[in-house]
């Protein structure tokens, strides 16, 4: 094993206090310390280049056992440990002796291993060049932040910054009753909203728990990083993204419903498209929704879907609604996270004037960040992002984790409803309650 430069300096460090105790020590020990301090004409030590840490001692002081009791004695062996127990920054690669610290300082390792990209922010990243992979110890280059034109690892980015949820708000919300004499697949009008939402729910759910299951026997049977084995587990990801969006469908339709069923007790809200078309519950949906009074006909509200089509990608909000209430005044704006019951809250990277931060899914600045990145996407995309950051100043905007819930104790999984939560740092205004 080679010797790691900085052992080298440590006991270059430590020799002078070695020194003095050695005087009071045999003659043997004084004469080995010298020599240890006898620079070659390099002005590197000998025993650095060809002898591990153990044998640049014995090389020294005659006899390994003796050379550490000499210094434990002196309270510094924990100095002069191995280069197994250094951190993996700092371990030197076994053909090149550099280690990662100093490989990504080195520019010739740097333009070698790496590839500049221009980001959509117009900010300029390092990537691995994957085809030059590994490199000459065998190591895959580390990814790479480039603050203010120096690389830096990716793994010593800060911790991830969070506000949490409002607590006051968040609420676990259960299935509740639905119409069970609609037909199966059939919607009669303006009757069974919650029964089609439910089975929709329940058919998510079903390739949820086939997909983690076949998951589960990928992880056991099949090789790591086969072709397989990556796709079964990205089936199981999609699958949960899937049952996690759809149940968020399913909770911006309660949201309402609760809101004007409690503000007029006396009506039978029911839920059916504006233009009339039969009634889809599917979060792909882009049809508007309306909240209506079944037996006057009168509306009290409407819900557009103001996400992206399809699957939300990087620098998206999962699902936007726009929430019309029909009384002249602006609409409220509805920004639903939608999480499956394990998933992981998003984070984004954010390159400033003060370095490199971290912000978790809800903060103020990870809200403002997906803003900017829709305003760079499209003329359409902007305007919306300023009627999201007009709405956030006006209170019109409530932004919130939808985590879904499922039981599975049994032999089949079962809906168990959601966990609502709005993120703090918001200053949301509902016009009408939302218990």
């Amino acid at each position: 094993m080679m010797v790691d430069r900085a052992i080298i300096k440590t006991l270059e460090d430590v020799l002078e206090r070695m020194r003095g105790a050695a005087n009071s020590s045999s003659g043997g020990s004084a004469r080995a310390i010298n020599h240890l301090t006898t620079p070659l004409r390099s002005g590197r030590h000998e025993a650095a280049d060809q002898l591990g840490a153990d044998s640049l001692l014995r090389h020294s002081f005659g006899d390994a056992r003796n050379a550490t009791d000499a210094v434990d004695h002196l309270n510094v062996v924990t100095h002069l440990r191995p280069t197994r127990d250094l951190d993996w920054r700092e371990r030197p690669g076994e053909v090149t002796g550099m280690s990662p610290i100093q490989k990504i300082r080195d520019p010739d390792y740097i333009a070698r291993h790496y590839s500049l990209r221009t980001e959509a922010d117009g900010r300029v990243s390092l990537v691995v060049r994957f085809h030059r992979s590994p490199d000459a110890d065998g190591m895959r280059p580390p990814p790479v932040d480039l603050e203010k034109g120096v690389p830096k690892f990716k793994s010593d980015r800060p911790p991830a910054e969070s506000l949490g949820f409002d607590e006051d708000r968040s609420r676990v919300l259960r299935p509740l009753p639905g119409d069970t004499n609609v037909a199966v697949g059939g919607y009669p009008g303006t009757q069974g909203w919650r029964p089609a939402d439910y089975r929709e729910i329940d058919s998510h759910l079903s390739r949820r728990q086939d997909a983690m299951e076949a998951a589960a026997e990928a992880r056991r049977d099949t090789p790591e990083g086969s072709r397989e084995r990556s796709d079964t587990i990205r089936t199981q990801t999609k699958a949960s993204e899937h049952f996690g969006e759809q149940v968020s469908a399913h909770a911006i339709r309660e949201r309402v419903h609760a809101q004007f069923a409690a503000a007029f007790p006396d009506a039978h809200i029911e839920f059916r498209h504006a233009d009339g078309g039969e009634f889809d519950p599917s979060h792909a949906s882009r049809q508007t929704v309306q909240a209506y009074d079944a037996e006057s006909g009168k509306v009290f509200a409407e819900i557009q879907p103001m996400h992206s089509e399809g699957t939300p990608g990087q620098s998206n909000f999962d699902q936007v609604w726009k929430v019309d209430y029909q009384d002249g005044d602006p609409p409220d704006y509805v920004i639903h996270e939608a999480k499956a019951p394990s998933g992981p809250a998003s984070e984004r990277t954010l390159h400033g004037d003060d370095g490199i931060r971290v912000v978790k899914q809800g903060h103020p600045d990870y809200f403002e960040d997906t803003l900017q990145a829709m305003e760079r996407r499209s003329d359409d995309e902007a305007l919306l992002a300023e009627e999201l950051r007009k709405a956030n100043r006006d209170g019109r905007l409530d932004y919130l984790e939808v985590r879904s819930q499922v039981d599975e104790s049994g032999q089949d999984h079962e809906f168990d409803g959601w966990k609502y939560r709005p993120f703090d740092g918001y200053n949301y205004q509902p016009r009408f309650p939302l218990e």
